[in-house]
C-alpha cells in the first residue's frame, strides 16, 4: 500500500501545476478514503452504499489483512488482501510511469 500511495503522489505531482493544488487534491482524496474503508467499522456494520464503496477501496484490504494477522484470526482475508493490494500497486505504478514519461518527454 505504501508504494502505491507514493507512486500515486508522484503521478499527481507530475499532473498538477502548483503545490497548493497537489495538497488540496491529496487531502480531498485521502480523508474520504479513510472513512470509506473498514478502518473504523467492519464492512458488515456499514450501510449498503458505504459498504459497496469500501469493497473497492484498497485501504480496506490493507486494514483487513493487517487486522486478521494482528488479532489472530488466522489467514482470514489476508490472501485476498495481498492479491488486491498487489494488483493495485501494479496499476498505480504503471499509471505513474505513464505520467512521468509524458511529463519528461
Amino acid at each position: 500500500m505504501g508504494s502505491a500511495v507514493s507512486a500515486a503522489s508522484l503521478a499527481l505531482a507530475f499532473w498538477v501545476p502548483y503545490h497548493g493544488h497537489f495538497y488540496t487534491l491529496t487531502g480531498l482524496v485521502s480523508l474520504p478514503a479513510v472513512f470509506l474503508s473498514s478502518t473504523f467499522a467492519p464492512l458488515d456494520r456499514m450501510p449498503g452504499g458505504m459498504a459497496a464503496l469500501a469493497q473497492i477501496n484498497p485501504l480496506t484490504y490493507a486494514v483487513d489483512g493487517g487486522r486478521s494477522l494482528v488479532v489472530g484470526l488466522g489467514a482470514g482475508r489476508y490472501p485476498e488482501a495481498v492479491l488486491a493490494l498487489l494488483a493495485f500497486n501494479v496499476a498505480v505504478i504503471y499509471l505513474t510511469y505513464k505520467a512521468a514519461k509524458r511529463h519528461v518527454a
